[in-house]
């Protein structure tokens, strides 16, 4: 779920496969307007000759270490076979740092 400034910002952007669902949630007795992010695509980016991964059916279920192929270089997109999480690259990492954007938490990838 995100904020209308991160859908405003991604946007800017110009990414492309993203998708918003706007929803509507409750707190404090407050209606706050916000967003699911969905990806119409994900992207086949990893190197596997370089990677030491867990497949089971298609989908990456353990990562030991993660290596994107060379000529890959989207800023903000989901690898093909996993699921649930959002990678960016350095420069991407860096726009959200330098923008008015809070609350949000990069984790490396092993």
């Amino acid at each position: 779920m995100v904020s209308e400034n991160f859908k405003n910002f991604i946007e800017e952007l110009k990414i492309q496969d993203v998708l918003f669902l706007p929803i509507q949630i409750e707190k404090d007795k407050k209606k706050i307007n916000s967003f699911i992010l969905k990806f119409s695509k994900s992207k086949d980016c990893i190197d596997y000759d370089k990677s030491d991964l867990v497949e089971i059916q298609g989908l990456i279920r353990k990562i030991n270490s993660l290596k994107l192929r060379n000529d890959f270089n989207e800023m903000f997109f989901q690898c093909q076979g996993l699921k649930l999480r959002i990678i960016i690259n350095d420069i991407m990492k860096s726009k959200i740092e330098n923008s008015d954007l809070k609350k949000l938490k990069f984790n490396p990838l092993p």
